[in-house]
């Protein structure tokens, strides 16, 4: 449960001013806040949190100890990295509305994101004591799935808030302190 509450959190911060945050903020500023881009940015958000935290206890469940914890740290960094790299997005000229193409496009943008590495990080972390690392996964899900909900709702304050980079530089930094503890103490 304590899992659960920390992916929860920690998945709605690295999120929050993402790509697929943006696209979901920028597609309902052009085409209005409806019911099926807010379904496509739930359901993608749910599922490859769920696909990289089963994919993380998986992996988890197959490697040694220490791999195992090589696989943690792996994940951490690619998170701090995807969380310090600029996010530019312009808003489309003419968005889609096509629920279809949204959709892809935002699995395509939440897959390998930040809060997925985390997913997948506490699944590999829970390897051997959950079966597919159900507490990372649903912690993951429902913190990504509340920042597309905050995108959807307030997709001008979205979209133009500057202290959103800053808070992902935190959430980046406190990845790596996260990767680098986990070596000094294993």
């Amino acid at each position: 449960m304590v899992l659960a509450l920390i992916m929860l959190m920690a998945s709605f911060a690295a999120a929050l001013g993402g790509r697929a945050q943006l696209t979901v903020a920028h597609m309902a500023l052009g085409l209005g806040r409806s019911g099926g881009l807010l379904l496509a940015g739930l359901a993608t958000a749910a599922l490859t949190a769920i696909a990289m935290a089963a994919a993380g206890a998986w992996l988890g469940g197959q490697a040694s100890a220490g791999s195992q914890l090589l696989l943690v740290r792996g994940a951490l960094v690619l998170a701090a990295a995807d969380l310090a790299w600029p996010v530019r997005i312009a808003a489309p000229a003419e968005p889609t509305r096509s629920l279809g193409a949204i959709t892809l496009v935002l699995a395509g943008r939440q897959l390998f994101d930040a809060p997925r590495w985390l997913a997948f990080a506490g699944g590999a972390a829970l390897a051997e004591g959950t079966p597919a690392g159900t507490p990372a996964a649903g912690g993951a899900a429902i913190g990504a799935g509340l920042a597309m909900l905050l995108g959807w709702l307030v997709p001008a304050r979205v979209s133009e808030a500057a202290t959103l980079r800053a808070l992902r530089w935190a959430m980046g930094t406190g990845c790596l302190l996260a990767a680098l503890l986990i070596v000094y103490y294993s």
